[in-house]
């Protein structure tokens, strides 16, 4: 792969190596990432392994505050360093990319963040275009990776029908892409039957917890939690009672939790680690703001 000097403004990840080695990471599926560089070496592992494992339809669910395209604190220049980087380690994959489709093209639902992506990624076998045009799919690609496909903008009256054009036009790639992948990366444009069927190769949620003790308590502490899937390990909630940064193994699941079950999890987890088997009386956990 041919690379030049990326511009200045955008910071490029180097290159995935192909492994981590267990001195470094252990245990590395419940490792709360404690950077954007560990999520998307986290990513591109789990996404890998998925795809080695025969896996052609995949779900990234990286809901890190840079990486949330309906965040106040989104950055799109961390997204797309984020996706080239699981761009660039499936591309090592040779059996996915003959001769013939050499390429892992990358898709978006904006013109404008397609045409800032164009001008940022320097690999020539990460083409962008956007979805729905004419360009968007052709014989020389080898997969697909859909970053982030959103509505923004627009009248309020016509969100519905735009939301409902932007399904249809994931669900085109995820139904014409035949036998190559295709890579979701944090979809934002409502319940989509489509997407939902697709593998979850990586899933990493912060949340915030906020618990009484006891009915003698008058105010809500606060902690910190995390859902971390990592293909093809089962669904980990990581907590932090006191959100310094020490994590520590709660509970998993064998498949995506509700929301109660995530309450319920983390109530159990203070119980038997916080107050030593005392009953906590409420707890609340949301999505970290």
């Amino acid at each position: 792969l041919s690379r030049s000097a990326a511009p200045s403004s955008y910071r490029v990840f180097d290159p995935p190596t192909a492994t981590i080695e267990p001195v470094e990471a252990p245990r590395w599926f419940v490792a709360v990432p404690r950077s954007l560089q560990e999520a998307s070496e986290q990513a591109t592992r789990s996404v890998t392994g998925a795809l080695r494992a025969g896996e052609r339809r995949l779900l990234v669910e990286a809901s890190l505050a840079e990486f949330e395209p309906t965040g106040t604190r989104f950055r799109f220049l961390e997204l797309l360093a984020f996706t080239q980087q699981i761009g660039l380690a499936m591309l090592e994959r040779t059996d996915l990319f003959p001769p013939a489709r050499p390429h892992a093209k990358l898709l978006f639902s904006a013109m404008s963040d397609a045409t800032l992506a164009g001008g940022c990624i320097q690999y020539n076998n990460l083409p962008v275009a956007t979805l729905g045009s004419q360009s968007a799919m052709s014989a020389r690609d080898g997969a697909f990776i859909v970053v982030a496909p959103r509505v923004s903008g627009g009248p309020p009256q016509k969100q519905a029908e735009m939301q409902r054009r932007l399904e249809l036009a994931v669900c085109d790639v995820l139904s014409s892409a035949g036998s190559r992948p295709v890579v979701v990366v944090n979809p934002r444009f409502g319940a989509s039957a489509a997407v939902d069927a697709c593998q979850t190769a990586y899933l990493v949620r912060p949340l915030s917890v906020s618990f009484l003790q006891d009915n003698l308590a008058h105010e809500m502490s606060k902690g910190s939690a995390c859902l971390l899937r990592c293909y093809p390990h089962m669904w980990s909630v990581m907590v932090d009672w006191a959100s310094s940064g020490d994590w520590s193994y709660s509970g998993r699941f064998s498949s995506c939790p509700a929301p109660a079950q995530l309450e319920e999890i983390v109530r159990t987890g203070l119980m038997r680690e916080r107050f030593k088997g005392q009953p906590v009386t409420e707890v609340a956990v949301e999505p970290e703001q």
